[in-house]
């Protein structure tokens, strides 16, 4: 049935064709029956006719000879001619390269020039054919005019009948063998139409397999000689262009589905966006290096050069962390990368690419891909963060998209002026921030001082509360009075082990003299003096 569909002249009318209307399709159809009547009617004539005579009362015979079969085959195969002219004027080729706006507009209006002409020429030629065949029948005796109609008739069933059944049956059964066997495949590619239901004529560089092949072969090699041509240069900065695009990916993600529909409206929260995550980078690489220094980068009071260091440091860090470059590093991450959504487009990135690109050529911006956050930075998480999370791992791209469409829908209708006071808003907020943090700096200085003094009149008033206490059970000795508590508690130290030494020595010096006293009276008084000055 689609064969039949496919092949015959009537029915093939109905068939969707993309490079031929069904308008033009009936006009060759219609002038090739019209110029295969007309070319029969050249095969038949009237010589020596008396303009006197009356041909109603002859004999008309209807027969069929081998001049009315010969005749109408021999029109048809005529008339192909003019078929073949009009369908080279209204068949639109297929183009498979690319071609520019311009190109595609010329191509357009060579198609309706050539259809214009077609349809001209056939209406002419069918106007032409018609007022010659009524000449023909008012100017010839019966007897041709019937001669003529049979071999009119007998062409359009050689066109209709006879030649349809015959190529539609040869078509049908070369198809249903070639699923049985590999016989006839030749066949098909030598005539791939045979097998082409699709209505597209193919480019006849593309009617073979191994053309085919040869074109794919040689696509391959024409893609790895410009990848080969490129330079060092314009390999590393499309490396850094795709690092630009990956880390503002990342910012995306960690913003989750409103902060993507506020960057891409605003331009210049974007940037801020970029320049917070620097900000933080820069506070962790000086909080490695130099803590204290920490309020004076955050005050805006770091000089340049500390900066431009903390910034090389960060670099570093990152470098090291991530495992090299920065396109393998990513890349490789599944967190950062391989398990990003599918509604992350890069469309939001077009406007941006080529800022992105100077600025990481100039080394005026550092692109730092956030952290995954960690158990410390629950409080710092943005919003939406953890069902933006909850929705990566469960795949429920649905639900995102939803949510994606909604955003993007609210921030349609945003005007300029709104844009405008949102912006307004968010530097007023960020002032009023600042100078939170500055009031917060100077009142925690002031809380240390106040708790600095405080805890030193505690101390004077608990030694004179010692002072008092004791003053009430011994006199107190007015050079041990004047000196600080910690003075006064070595000195009594010191006064308490001389006195214990005294006592020792006194006692040893006693049990010497009782010892040498028995010995000797004169002598042992002397001797015992002397040990116990030894002692």
């Amino acid at each position: 049935m689609n064969v039949f569909k496919r092949d015959h002249p009537v029915v093939g009318l109905y068939v969707i064709r993309p490079h031929i209307t069904c308008l033009q399709r009936c006009l060759v159809l219609t002038t090739t029956l019209t110029c295969s009547i007309f070319l029969s009617a050249f095969f038949f004539g009237a010589t020596d006719v008396d303009a006197a005579a009356d041909p109603s009362g002859q004999e008309v015979q209807v027969r069929v000879t081998f001049r009315t079969v010969w005749v109408g085959i021999f029109s048809i195969c005529l008339s192909a001619f003019m078929s073949i002219l009009l369908a080279q004027l209204f068949l639109k080729k297929v183009y498979y390269d690319r071609k520019t706006v311009e190109q595609k507009v010329a191509i357009m209006r060579t198609w309706h020039r050539k259809h214009v002409a077609g349809v001209i020429i056939a209406v002419a030629f069918q106007l032409f054919c018609i007022f010659y065949l009524f000449m023909f029948v008012v100017t010839v005796d019966q007897q041709q005019v019937i001669d003529w109609l049979i071999s009119g008739v007998l062409g359009l069933g050689q066109r209709f009948i006879i030649t349809p059944i015959i190529m539609i049956a040869a078509t049908a059964l070369l198809l249903w063998w070639s699923t049985r066997s590999d016989r006839f495949d030749g066949i098909f590619l030598m005539l791939p139409k045979l097998a082409n239901f699709t209505g597209v004529v193919a480019d006849k560089k593309l009617d073979k397999t191994e053309q085919r092949l040869e074109q794919l072969a040689e696509y391959e090699d024409w893609k790895k000689r410009r990848s080969e041509s490129l330079t060092e240069e314009q390999k590393a900065r499309r490396r850094k262009l795709r690092a630009s695009i990956i880390a503002v990916q990342a910012i995306v993600r960690m913003g989750g589905i409103d902060r993507r529909a506020s960057l891409e409206a605003d331009e210049e929260g974007w940037q801020a966006e970029m320049m917070a995550y620097e900000q933080k980078a820069l506070e962790r690489a000086l909080a490695r290096a130099r803590p204290e220094d920490l309020w004076k980068l955050k005050a805006g009071l770091l000089p340049k050069s500390d900066i431009m260091k903390l910034k090389k440091e960060a670099m570093r860090e990152r470098n090291r962390t991530l495992g090299g470059s920065p396109i393998s590093s990513v890349g490789s991450s599944p967190t950062r990368t391989g398990s990003s959504p599918k509604f992350l487009l890069p469309s939001i990135f077009t406007s941006r690419q080529t800022d992105s690109q100077r600025n990481l050529q100039r080394g005026k911006s550092l692109k730092i891909v956030p952290e995954e956050p960690s158990v410390k930075e629950e409080e710092e998480l943005p919003k939406g963060y953890e069902e933006l999370q909850m929705m990566r791992e469960t795949g429920n791209t649905s639900l995102v998209l939803s949510k994606m469409k909604e955003a993007l829908d609210r921030d349609m209708h945003v005007t300029r002026e709104e844009k405008l006071e949102r912006i307004s808003t968010k530097k007023r907020e960020e002032k009023q921030q600042r100078e939170w943090e500055r009031k917060g700096k100077f009142k925690a200085q002031e809380e240390e001082e106040i708790a600095r003094k405080r805890q030193a009149l505690k101390n004077v008033a608990g030694l004179k509360e010692e002072e008092r206490r004791k003053s009430r059970d011994e006199p107190v000795d007015p050079f041990i009075e004047a000196k600080p508590l910690a003075v006064r508690t070595t000195m009594m130290a010191t006064a308490t082990a001389a006195a214990a030494g005294a006592a020792a020595g006194t006692q040893a010096r006693e049990q010497a003299a009782e010892q040498e006293g028995q010995e000797a009276a004169e002598t042992g008084a002397a001797e015992g003096m002397g040990e116990w000055f030894s002692f």
